[in-house]
């Protein structure tokens, strides 16, 4: 649930739509003491109504930090994806052809950024980019995912 809010975000985000089953498996040495309480590792696939699939994982004992979409017209690539700086972005047909620059301006992390854009509307009253429900959309899929891994079959989101 910690990193794989992320994948489940960029799946959502990039597809423009919302996902109708999902299919998990959850793979975890309890031998390491890393891994007695929390999850190691949570493979899952999304379908989306237009036929498109996210494969998506989450895993603590790798170092990875990638995110890829793939389609007939080329292809998006971040890596790393989701840390505070340093993120890169590649666009292309057949892979990294061309390096996406951020925006001139000051660097500030995404985290600040997230809680400046948070405080600035409380302040002025308005709702924030990401609402509440947004969020509460990706725990009922994260809750699936969960369900799906538990139960060894996929899960039909309503």
């Amino acid at each position: 649930m910690d990193m794989g809010i992320y994948s489940l975000q960029a799946a959502r985000y990039m597809t423009g739509e919302e996902p109708v089953a999902v299919t998990a498996r959850e793979s975890t040495d309890r031998r390491d003491p890393r891994f007695r309480e929390v999850e190691d590792i949570l493979d899952w696939t999304l379908e989306f109504p237009s036929g498109a699939i996210a494969s998506c994982q989450s895993m603590y004992s790798a170092a990875q930090n990638h995110v890829l979409l793939m389609g007939d017209a080329g292809r998006i690539e971040l890596e790393p994806a989701t840390r505070y700086t340093g993120n890169h972005m590649w666009v292309g047909e057949d892979g990294r052809e061309k390096a996406v620059t951020p925006p001139p301006g000051p660097r500030v992390t995404q985290f600040a950024g997230q809680l400046d854009h948070m405080s600035e509307s409380v302040v002025a009253g308005r709702q924030p980019i990401v609402s509440g429900e947004e969020g509460l959309r990706d725990m009922r899929i994260v809750e699936a995912i969960y369900r799906s891994a538990r139960e060894g079959r996929t899960i039909r989101l309503g």
